[in-house]
């Protein structure tokens, strides 16, 4: 199989959030959609101000979603944000009949994304976007990656924090020895913890160990 492009990394804003909720209270400017997964339900959160960008991922947890008492409010960049995941959770890009090759990974997610975090997390979450369909990367590669190769524990903190489930790829960070470790989003992207992370580990066919 063809190895995917290497995206390049999108940017991430210079702000901070400490609270562990993934998205805000919604105002005047903010969309958002919830669709289908093999996983549950997902939702898509977008700011439609005058960047731009999608700003919270989440998958169902438990049955429920941050923002399950509103209606949606879809716009165009939700509805190209939800083709994008659609297309991930195919795997592939079937080959066109009378084509040579195996089918194609997925392309990479190409949606403007805009997270609040700190400095470090922000560039962790940079490096995260770096990591192709169907590879992973360790804790102590993505510190070295974000220049701080001693940090291995903030660069777990800051996984865990990652708002931006499946655009930031943050199930692709595994123990050394391929090792695995609990779901990184759990704690602010939603998910059903160590079930969730080994099936995207499998659809993706990164080789994992308990």
């Amino acid at each position: 199989m063809t190895s995917a492009p290497t995206p390049t990394p999108r940017t991430l804003a210079p702000t901070q959030q400490s609270r562990p909720t993934p998205v805000r209270v919604p105002d005047l400017l903010t969309r958002f959609i919830r669709i289908p997964s093999p996983l549950g339900r997902i939702e898509i959160v977008a700011d439609a101000g005058e960047h731009p960008a999608i700003v919270g991922v989440t998958l169902e947890s438990a049955g429920a979603l941050p923002l399950d008492d509103l209606d949606d409010r879809p716009d165009e960049l939700l509805l190209e944000a939800a083709d994008q995941i659609g297309a991930y959770f195919l795997g592939q890009v079937p080959v066109p009949i009378g084509a040579a090759g195996p089918p194609a990974p997925p392309p990479p997610f190409t949606v403007p994304v805009r997270a609040e975090g700190t400095a470090f997390q922000r560039a962790v979450w940079a490096q995260l976007t770096r990591v192709p369909f169907g590879t992973a990367t360790t804790f102590g590669d993505l510190a070295a990656a974000a220049g701080a190769p001693a940090a291995g524990r903030a660069v777990g903190c800051a996984v865990r924090r990652n708002p931006l489930a499946l655009l930031v790829p943050c199930h692709r960070v595994l123990a050394s020895g391929g090792r695995f470790a609990a779901y990184s989003g759990v704690n602010r992207s939603g998910g059903n913890g160590q079930p969730t992370k080994a099936w995207l580990l499998e659809h993706e066919g990164i080789d994992h160990h308990p």
